[in-house]
């Protein structure tokens, strides 16, 4: 189990282009977790593989409206028990993997420049203008 550290997220609403893209984060503005699973493994040639993967989960109701899932976002008291998982029930660990409260979060409409892998500015987080 990992702990993904990030500020916020990018999610796309629609189901046919051009889809609208959208950067979701805490009201607060503080750093946030999400729920990683990350391994290590060798395969037949002998190489090694390293693979991460963050966990979904059903949309709350603000997320709902921009895409179909979201990220398990893991309340700070919850982080702990996720991180130590062998020392954790399974049921327990289990017991996290929800959607995170809405009335928490926040989400606007950026541009769509993030659409382009290049693109790395300060202002890919900035409100759509207009």
């Amino acid at each position: 189990m990992r702990l993904v550290p990030v500020e916020g997220f990018y999610e796309w609403q629609g189901v046919k282009p051009p889809k609208r893209p959208f950067y979701i984060y805490l009201k607060s503005e503080e750093p946030f977790g999400l729920a990683g699973l990350w391994d290590t493994w060798k395969k037949p040639d002998g190489s090694v593989l390293e693979s991460f993967t963050i966990i979904t989960t059903e949309p709350n109701e603000m997320m709902r409206s921009i895409h179909r899932r979201m990220p398990v976002i893991l309340k700070r008291e919850d982080e702990e028990q996720w991180l130590d998982c062998a020392a954790t029930p399974f049921h327990k660990v289990q017991a996290v993997l929800k959607p995170f409260p809405a009335d928490l979060m926040a989400a606007h409409e950026i541009s769509n420049r993030i659409n382009n892998p290049k693109y790395d500015a300060p202002d890919c987080v900035a409100p759509m203008e207009g």
